[in-house]
């Protein structure tokens, strides 16, 4: 089921296997850059901070080769078919969710939508342009807690030299 739309809808080819689009990668520790693999790797498109809609709701998509991926054509939605929308496509390791990943990274740019009108005679089935989306790399996202605990052990060492140094005087 999709959503409802004023129609005819944008949409959009969510695949990254077109002449203009490009892989994900992993930015590893070793400065070397390796095609995200396919098993754990999450995805997610949205055109002006509204997540884009697939498959009839879903949001989250994953890999579906080392490096690529492909979920049908999507639904953008609140834009008119054929016009120029900031994409930003989102991906991550290691959780379920975006912000929880121990591995993150995204890339946003700009691009035209296709049309699709589900009440066309005959019926047509949606299709869009493919994404024309720049390399995407993925980071390793240091721990918070150790992050904080060297925050934490900054304050202290800085602290303590300051009051030394108050009490020498």
């Amino acid at each position: 089921m999709w959503p409802s739309c004023i129609w005819p809808a944008a949409t959009i080819n969510i695949n990254n296997f077109g002449s203009s689009s490009n892989p994900v990668f992993l930015f590893c520790s070793n400065w070397n850059l390796v095609q995200a693999p396919e098993s754990g790797t999450l995805l997610r498109l949205d055109a002006n901070g509204t997540p884009v809609i697939y498959n009839g709701g879903v949001e989250i998509f994953p890999l579906v080769w080392d490096g690529f991926f492909h979920a049908g054509v999507g639904i953008v939605p609140g834009v008119p078919d054929g016009a120029t929308v900031e994409f930003t496509l989102y991906a991550w390791r290691g959780s379920r969710e975006y912000a929880t990943a121990n591995w993150q990274g995204f890339v946003s740019w700009s691009q035209a939508t296709g049309s699709w009108d589900p009440n066309a005679v005959p019926p047509l089935p949606p299709t869009g342009p493919d994404l024309a989306n720049p390399p995407l790399l993925l980071f390793q996202v240091p721990e918070p807690s150790s992050t904080f605990l060297g925050l934490i052990g900054g304050a202290a060492l800085w602290w303590w030299r300051r009051r030394a140094t108050a009490g020498a005087t």
